[in-house]
């Protein structure tokens, strides 16, 4: 079931609907990384390239249940984030950019496309490189 898992192998956190734009899909494709490696280290409290301020602020939220960032570079350099709100409900790895700040929300963006369950529940099956809603 989509969203349960917190305390599971190491998981500190449930991470809701599981949503990525197609452009960071593309981007993980053409770096040939693989999008749930960056999803389980965020969602068992590896944030990678968050400073010190913002390290402390997401093992608060964990905790506390306020919003948590992550961000990440891609093999080929390409800067990402993963961004799980503060209810719960869902999980975000928006558009990939360049640039030292992570994405606003609630503004424009690119549309969400959904990634399978299976996905977060270890099935060892393969996935498609784009996720419809």
């Amino acid at each position: 079931m989509c969203g349960s898992g917190a305390g599971v192998n190491g998981v500190k956190f449930a991470p809701g609907s599981i949503v990525a734009t197609p452009a960071v899909l593309e981007a993980f494709r053409a770096a040939g990384d693989d999008p749930l490696a960056y999803l389980v280290r965020h969602l068992s409290g590896d944030w990678e390239n968050v400073d010190e301020h913002d390290r402390r602020k997401n093992e608060l939220s964990v905790t506390q249940g306020f919003r948590v960032l992550s961000s990440y570079r891609m093999s080929n350099g390409t800067r990402f984030w993963i961004i799980t709100e503060a209810d719960r409900s869902i999980t975000t790895v928006p558009e990939a950019r360049d640039g030292a700040h992570a994405p606003a929300h609630g503004g424009d963006h690119a549309p969400l496309q959904r990634v399978p369950d299976r996905a977060y529940q270890g099935d060892p099956r393969p996935l498609p490189p784009y996720y419809d809603l």
